[in-house]
């Protein structure tokens, strides 16, 4: 075996350490009486109830963020990962949490329940699936407690990047496809050719693009958005308006990326 290959191979034993000595200090709450069993066990069957309460949006979300239809967001799969991976990153503070139920939680699961029977009675199945993170995350805070909370808000948080809002965004498809058309226009007629610009037709005497939905610029937004919100909040920031101001840059950035593209496919044309 290489030395690469050993050096894997550790850091994956020293992984299994670090995650058995975690899980062991939760099972040492546990029997300290920090978290009683009869609690423990609750958990882990409202959890089940939980699943399968959700099992067939859970099975809509796969289908459509793995089709042509969900192609905004093939991401969507990385998402529980990373917040998964978030965690890892805090299990020293996780660790040494007092974990104390907090009811007033039950709060944010009725909202989130009420959120799914929108979703059902108007067939918009994302919203079920925003009602999926809701609810699932004030399980987590009415059992784990608010001290959990305040520390594992960020991996939490980012799975709504997994909800996948394709209605939504399918709408401004068009209206970004003529704007990205008159930017494009725009930057072709600063190198000296003349170019019009219909809808989301952008032409010059000798060649015509059609701005496409593919062509929109919104898959690449959509994914670079939630990438731009991890790079921002693992990045030492001490102001929330800068970390705000990173986040929002992504916008911009995939637009003008998207323009330069098309710019550049029609000066080639």
């Amino acid at each position: 075996m290489s030395r690469e290959g050993k050096n894997e191979w550790v850091e994956l034993v020293r992984a299994f350490v670090s995650f058995k000595e975690t899980m062991s200090a939760f099972a040492r709450k546990i029997k300290a009486g920090e978290i009683s069993r009869a609690y423990a066990l609750s958990f882990l069957a409202v959890i089940a109830i939980f699943v399968a309460l959700y099992a067939p949006v859970i099975s809509w979300w796969v289908k459509h963020c793995s089709s042509d239809e969900g192609e905004l967001y093939n991401h969507a799969f990385l998402v529980p990962f990373v917040s998964l991976w978030l965690l890892w990153q805090i299990r020293e503070k996780l660790s040494r949490v007092t974990y104390r139920p907090c009811p007033k939680a039950l709060w944010i699961i009725a909202a989130g329940l009420l959120l799914h029977l929108v979703g059902v009675t108007v067939e918009a199945r994302f919203i079920s699936f925003f009602s999926f993170v809701v609810v699932f995350i004030g399980f987590l805070w009415m059992w784990l407690g608010t001290e959990f909370m305040r520390t594992a808000w960020f991996p939490l948080a980012f799975l709504f990047f997994a909800v996948p809002l394709t209605p939504v965004l399918k709408k401004l498809s068009f209206p970004l496809q003529v704007f990205l058309a008159r930017v494009a226009g725009a930057m072709v007629g600063l190198v000296g050719i003349p170019a019009s610009v219909s809808g989301a037709q952008l032409s010059t005497s000798k060649f015509g693009v059609l701005v496409i939905p593919d062509c929109s610029g919104l898959k690449y937004t959509v994914s670079l958005m939630a990438l731009a919100t991890l790079i921002a909040m693992q990045l030492s920031i001490p102001s929330a308006f800068w970390r705000v101001v990173l986040i929002l840059s992504a916008l911009p950035v995939a637009m003008m990326a998207n323009a330069i593209r098309i710019t550049l496919v029609t000066l080639i044309g």
